[in-house]
């Protein structure tokens, strides 16, 4: 391993431990998890290479660097792991918020009938996967606060889909924002891309106690106004709400906000960063 990958792993993982610290962990407890992940990561890579044979727990050990004892445990007890592409309901919201056949004249979203006419909720979800549950969705929706049922159909309140209480929710929008971040941070790093990935970051260590509410809801509030108008800028450029067109592929663009407002025991200088 490269000094330069060593110094980038090192401060990638010193925060994780860290919290594992704080949460308890142990270093076994941290090294099962390695073992596991690594296993895992293994036959994702194998897996893409597009061998059609079955892959073996040798070839695993031999990537991943897991002795092979371990790395059979492991299979046998784990599902065949799965990368996650932008959740289904995501996909339908930004197709609602953005499609002009889901939106009026001034740009606004619908009220959809939930079936039957021409264009209708279920419509909506057939566009994006004919596999959705109505009344799945629907329920979702409705019990994050993102859509409601009227006596016209469905409307739409919020474009935003958030985790509410649903904790491994939340935790897998955490594990999706690290592995964002690194890989931008990576490609900044390495220079492969241009213009650089935005990666800013704004501090100040002298904060009144007493106004840290208000600032996290102002920037909870430019926040929801930047990406609103971000959704609309990139759905123009999206398959599934600009439709056919001309393209010499379709790639992922993500984009993601987090602030952290908070009394911290050791506060670091004020500064200004790009990176």
């Amino acid at each position: 391993m490269k000094d330069l990958d060593r110094d980038i792993l090192r401060t990638l993982l010193r925060p994780v431990v860290r919290s594992a610290l704080k949460n308890s962990a142990r270093l076994q407890d941290f090294v099962d998890i390695l073992k596991e992940l690594f296993v895992q990561e293994a036959q994702i890579l194998l897996e893409g290479k597009g061998t059609r044979k079955k892959i073996s727990i040798s070839q695993i050990s031999l990537t991943s660097g897991v002795h092979r004892i371990d790395v059979a445990q492991f299979v046998r007890k784990s599902k065949s792991p799965v990368r996650k592409a932008p959740t289904l309901i995501a996909r339908v919201l930004s197709t609602w918020e953005n499609s002009p056949k889901y939106t009026t004249k001034n740009g606004q979203p619908r009220v959809l009938p939930l079936d039957g006419a021409a264009i209708s909720f279920r419509g909506l979800l057939d566009e994006v996967s004919p596999q959705l549950s109505t009344s799945g969705v629907l329920l979702e929706l409705q019990r994050t606060g993102v859509a409601e049922r009227t006596s016209r159909g469905v409307k739409l309140t919020r474009a935003v889909h958030f985790a509410g209480e649903n904790q491994q929710m939340r935790v897998e929008l955490l594990g999706s924002n690290v592995d964002t971040l690194i890989k931008a941070a990576t490609d900044n790093i390495e220079g492969n891309v241009r213009p650089f990935h935005i990666h800013y970051r704004t501090e100040y260590d002298q904060v009144y106690t007493e106004r840290l509410p208000q600032i996290r809801q102002w920037v909870q509030n430019e926040t929801k106004k930047f990406h609103a108008k971000l959704r609309k800028y990139i759905s123009k450029f999206d398959a599934d709400t600009a439709g056919s067109g001309k393209s010499d592929g379709q790639h992922l663009s993500r984009y993601t906000a987090i602030s952290f407002a908070h009394h911290e025991e050791n506060p670091t200088s004020q500064e200004e960063e790009e990176n």
